[in-house]
């Protein structure tokens, strides 16, 4: 049975309507276009080095959980869609999720995974995405005629952890 080692929880700003969970020693400039494609059939993608999660919005903010488990452990309860398991390997066992040109989410900078250096499984979860995207939709087709874009962009912000994941990372040891 697999044990919960530690849990990060966070709130994340999508920017470009994506949010990245990236070992600390990746370089940006490669490899993001697979994940990002993958991530657009699938809600998550995986180049190996980089996990990239589509969110329903770009501005409404999403709540986060990462569980860091011992082992792979089973899908979480009732209430959670799209179970998607991606592989992301490390060279210090740390990652960071990332919101693009706003940098590193807030408490979200540096999260050990437990076991060092290596090859993790991630399996991400959502719930909310569509009323959180229907939510969004009617508030700025509320505002369409409107020039007070301020007040629209501050009332998508307040959907603020409608759209959740839950993303549970384990060690991959291999036979």
């Amino acid at each position: 049975m697999a044990r919960t080692l530690a849990q990060h929880v966070g709130i994340v700003q999508p920017d470009y309507r994506m949010f990245e969970i990236r070992d600390r020693e990746w370089d940006p400039t490669i490899d993001i276009p697979e994940a990002i494609v993958q991530s657009h059939r699938q809600v998550a993608g995986s180049s190996g080095r980089v996990i990239v999660v589509t969110t329903a919005d770009w501005l409404a903010p999403c709540h986060l959980t990462i569980d860091v488990h011992d082992e792979q452990p089973p899908p979480p309860g009732e209430g959670w869609h799209g179970r998607v398991v991606l592989p992301l390997h490390t060279q210090e066992g740390v990652v960071s999720v990332n919101q693009g040109t706003l940098g590193d989410a807030a408490g979200l900078e540096e999260i050990s995974l437990g076991a060092g250096p290596g090859e993790y499984g991630f399996a991400v979860h959502h719930r909310g995405r569509e009323e959180a995207r229907r939510r969004a939709d009617a508030i700025r087709e509320a505002a369409a005629d409107t020039d007070d874009e301020e007040d629209t962009i501050a009332a998508v912000k307040a959907l603020a952890g409608i759209e959740r994941y839950l993303i549970q990372v384990w060690p991959v040891r291999h036979a």
